[in-house]
């Protein structure tokens, strides 16, 4: 398995993604709507696992606000 690309998330959706909804589930589906809506394109180019390990760096709080889980540093 290969290791997430955070360089493909574009941080604006993925923020966006993250504050529009309370569900962990939603998360990545926000990300693609709101990727079509930016560029008209549905391939966001990058995978879950990327907009996923973005959100661990760069947003830990709200994504554990959402997922109920509280994660220690790495």
């Amino acid at each position: 398995m290969s290791k997430p690309r955070t360089e493909r998330v574009i941080p604006d959706l993925a923020r966006h993604a993250v504050y529009a909804t309370n569900d962990r589930g939603k998360v990545w589906t926000e990300y693609i709507v709101s990727h079509f809506r930016s560029t008209g394109n549905l391939a966001p180019g990058c995978d879950l696992k990327d907009m996923m390990a973005w959100l661990e760096a760069n947003e830990p709080e709200r994504l554990a606000a959402i997922t109920g889980i509280r994660k220690g540093k790495r």
